[in-house]
């Protein structure tokens, strides 16, 4: 770039700039110090409250659900050699090929 170029686009960039007195400016730093610090400390603390929560909450967790009693297998039905009922039911049996099979083809 051309020196002439830059030093347009320096003048610009000052001028843009304002100055701000040295109290204003130490007075909002601090604000967003002030306002980041509130946040990290809320986050923290929730969090921790969290992890207290699920501490004693965790072990009482089990004691509400009520169980359905288990139904038992007591006489196999529907079970052939391992097979179950739902393969039994829609098992495609193989075509009949014993005697008269034959007749319906001619």
């Amino acid at each position: 770039m051309i020196e002439e170029e830059i030093s347009h686009w320096v003048r610009r960039y000052r001028s843009t700039i304002a100055e701000e007195p040295t109290p204003v400016l130490d007075e909002l730093i601090l604000r967003t110090a002030r306002r980041r610090a509130v946040r990290v400390r809320t986050t923290r603390r929730s969090m921790v409250m969290l992890a207290l929560a699920t501490i004693f909450i965790w072990p009482l967790w089990n004691l509400h659900v009520s169980r359905a009693p288990e139904a038992t297998d007591v006489s196999s039905y529907g079970r052939l050699e391992g097979a179950t009922r739902y393969y039994l039911l829609n098992v495609v049996p193989s075509p009949y090929s014993g005697p008269g099979t034959m007749e319906q083809n001619r």
